[in-house]
C-alpha cells in the first residue's frame, strides 16, 4: 500500500509519494501516479490517495479526477482525447468545500453499489495552503473509507488558521508512521529542527528528509516502491515543481525515435483548476512548464534546483 509523506506550513508544502502498485507480494507497476494537483480560488492543494488502486476499471487517480470535475470516468473513457483538449472548462468547482462534497458523495455512492470497492480500504489526503481572508494557511484533511464499510471518516488538522508560519503539519499515510515509528519520529525531529525555515537551505533539506523517509519505508515494506513523485508548492511566488525521483529503470516508450529514442518517459499527475484540466501526458527530455490559474508548474526528473539566493521572497497570496 502506498506511502504518502507530506510537510506543510503557511509558506510552502512538500509531498512525496511512492509509485508502486501491488497486490500482496506481487508488484504490478512502479510508475503509477497517486496524487492530483488542485489550484482553486481558495488555495492550492495536493489530493493524494492510498488503498485501492483501481476503481470502475480505471486507475484511482483518474477516477478521483473525474469526481472532482463532475465527470464519470470509467474503462470506456477516451483519455487520449482528454489529453488532446486540455484547456477549457474543466467542470471543477472554484472552492475546496465543493470539491470535498463531491469526493464524499462519490465514495459513499461507489461503496453502496460496488462490492469490491466496499471491501477495500481507501484513504484520501488533502494537503496544501487554504486562503482565509486573503491570506494562505497550512491545511490538512484526511478522508478514510475503512475496508468492508460504507462509512467515511474524517481527520482534520488545524481547524482554525494558525498564523505562526514555522508550525508544520506532517502527514504519513496508511498507518505506516505507527508501524515504523522510528522513521516518523526521525522525520518530525529533522523537520522541526529547521528554525530558519524560510531559507533555501532549509527548503532543500526538508525535501531531502521526505526522500529519506520514503526510501526507508521502501526498504522495509514490499508494497512500497523506491520510485517516487515529489510535489513542491510555493504559492507566495506562484511556483510549483513536480519531480520524478527515479532510482531504478523508468519506463521507456517504444514509440520514441531520433534524439528521444531510449529516453525515459514520465506521465505528469492531473493538474486541475476551475478553468483548465491538464491530464497525464508523457514527458521526455527537457522540463515541461505549465501555467494553471496563475500558478507556474515545472515538471522535471532532475533533482530540486532553486535560485542561489540566501532567502526566499515568499509573500502572502491573495486569490480573488
Amino acid at each position: 500500500m502506498t506511502v504518502i509523506v507530506s510537510v506543510t506550513n503557511n509558506l510552502y508544502s512538500f509531498l512525496e509519494v511512492d509509485r508502486r502498485v501491488s497486490a500482496g507480494s506481487l508488484v504490478g507497476n512502479n510508475n503509477a501516479n497517486k496524487v492530483i494537483c488542485l489550484v482553486l480560488r481558495d488555495g492550492i492543494f495536493n489530493v493524494s490517495f492510498t488503498g485501492i488502486a483501481h476503481i470502475d476499471g480505471i486507475s484511482s487517480d483518474d477516477w478521483i479526477a473525474g469526481v472532482i470535475m463532475g465527470r464519470k470516468f470509467d474503462r470506456h473513457t477516451n483519455f487520449f482525447e482528454l489529453a488532446a483538449f486540455s484547456i477549457g472548462g474543466s467542470g471543477c468547482p472554484p472552492f475546496l468545500k465543493q470539491v470535498l462534497n463531491r469526493i464524499d458523495r462519490a465514495i459513499r455512492e461507489q461503496a453502496a453499489k460496488d462490492i469490491r470497492f466496499r471491501q477495500n480500504y481507501l484513504e484520501v489526503g488533502i494537503s496544501g495552503q487554504k486562503a482565509d481572508h486573503g491570506v494562505l494557511f497550512k491545511y490538512l484533511l484526511i478522508i478514510r473509507k475503512p475496508a468492508n464499510s460504507n462509512n467515511v471518516q474524517y481527520g482534520l488538522f488545524d481547524r482554525h488558521p494558525n498564523r505562526r508560519s514555522n508550525r508544520f503539519n506532517i502527514y504519513i499515510s496508511g498507518g505506516w508512521g505507527a508501524r515504523h515509528p522510528d522513521i516518523a519520529q526521525s522525520l518530525s525531529r529533522k523537520v522541526r529542527s529547521e528554525k530558519a525555515y524560510e531559507t533555501i537551505g532549509a527548503v532543500n533539506r526538508i525535501c531531502g528528509y521526505l526522500d529519506e523517509a520514503v526510501l526507508e519505508f521502501s526498504r522495509r515494506e514490499i508494497s512500497i516502491g523506491n520510485e517516487a513523485l515529489r510535489i513542491s508548492h510555493l504559492p507566495g511566488v506562484n511556483y510549483s515543481k513536480i519531480e520524478f525521483i527515479t532510482r531504478g529503470t523508468a519506463f521507456k516508450s517504444p514509440f520514441l525515435y531520433g534524439e528521444d529514442a531510449g529516453q525515459s518517459v514520465h506521465y505528469n499527475p492531473w493538474i486541475i483548476s476551475p478553468g483548465i484540466r491538464f491530464p497525464p501526458q508523457g514527458m521526455v527530455g527537457e522540463p515541461m512548464k505549465v501555467h494553471v490559474n496563475g500558478q507556474k508548474f515545472e515538471l522535471d526528473s532532475a533533482k530540486l534546483r532553486m535560485p542561489a539566493a540566501t532567502k526566499m521572497a515568499i509573500l502572502p497570496l491573495v486569490r480573488r
